[in-house]
């Protein structure tokens, strides 16, 4: 399988796996090449369902984004990757990240130490587990002697906000995924901190994958209160504060996502200006999008449109693989 340039990140409707199977049939069925399945601390298991899509669909690419390293010891994530790769062969990619300390330690009661030391032992498990079909590591995290009966070549991304998790995907990751980064920082920061993650490890710079909110709407004051009530929160997390401030926004002082913020990180407007800014986007140095849509209206419709110019935007570039 190809690598698509754009695809959907299902988070809407979330709360009803059926529906989200039947959402994922539907984009296969219209053209699209790939669906990323978010999971959060209160929505349904993405690894579940993507094993559930996988025996429904036969073409189109299912990827997390992200399980959180934290709540899932990485022999049960390489397990669960290994029944993923089974049911759709070079289909799947895993998304992997830390998660916030407000969910990992006050939700989760997790203590969690340096959060990229441990996607550091985290990562090494699950890639010698599918990769070469063992594992013999002692670290600060974790400790793992184990032989797997199968292996699976399935390509690892990393989440990533701030240059120093970028550097870290560049190093160690086959992708970095990102949310709610704005392009300027995405070109100044974490494509340069990919770049020296590659370089220190000898190899290629991985794919940046930008996860993109969009409100399909003409109307400016619907996308800004549709889309603040997906994002301000976002704003009160320190790792996303902290990337934004180096973006250029200081929201220490202010409520919420400013309008200016939510502007340059939602792509709205009429079928025409969404694919014109699309195709923008992927034409800046973003090797892939993934697309949130964020419902104005009508959510089974403008799915429906989405997937359509989806459909038409994507363009086959490489083939899935390993750094």
């Amino acid at each position: 399988m190809a690598y698509p340039s754009i695809g959907l990140a299902l988070i809407e409707g979330r709360e009803d796996p059926k529906r989200t199977l039947e959402t994922i049939e539907r984009a296969e069925q219209r053209g699209v090449r790939m669906v990323w399945a978010t999971l959060g601390p209160r929505t349904p298991d993405a690894p579940t369902l993507l094993a559930a899509a996988a025996a429904r669909t036969s073409r189109v690419g299912l990827g997390t984004a992200i399980v959180p390293t934290y709540p899932r010891h990485p022999v049960v994530l390489a397990t669960q990757a290994l029944v993923l790769a089974r049911l759709a062969p070079d289909r799947v990619r895993i998304g992997i990240g830390p998660s916030h300390r407000s969910i990992v330690q006050q939700m989760f009661g997790l203590p969690m130490g340096n959060p990229l030391e441990h996607l550091r032992e985290y990562a090494t498990i699950l890639r010698r587990l599918l990769w070469d079909g063992h594992a013999e590591f002692e670290g600060r995290y974790y400790t793992v002697h184990l032989t797997m009966d199968q292996i699976a070549r399935v390509p690892i991304y990393f989440s990533a906000l701030r240059p120093g998790a970028f550097e870290l995907a560049g190093e160690l990751a086959d992708g970095a995924i990102s949310w709610l980064c704005p392009l300027d920082y995405l070109r100044d920061h974490a494509v340069p901190a990919l770049q020296r993650g590659a370089e220190r490890a000898g190899h290629d710079v991985p794919r940046l994958v930008a996860q993109v909110p969009v409100v399909m709407t003409t109307d400016q004051e619907v996308m800004l209160k549709v889309a603040s009530s997906q994002i301000s929160h976002y704003t009160r997390l320190p790792y996303y504060a902290a990337m934004f401030a180096r973006a250029g926004f200081d929201l220490n002082s202010r409520g919420g996502a400013p309008s200016e913020l939510i502007d340059q990180l939602v792509v709205w407007g009429n079928e025409k200006q969404i694919q014109e800014r699309l195709a923008h986007l992927i034409g800046s140095g973003i090797d892939e999008l993934a697309l949130n849509l964020i419902s104005a209206t009508d959510l089974t419709r403008e799915e429906e449109r989405l997937a359509q110019i989806v459909a038409q935007l994507d363009l086959p570039s490489a083939s899935i693989g390993g750094t």
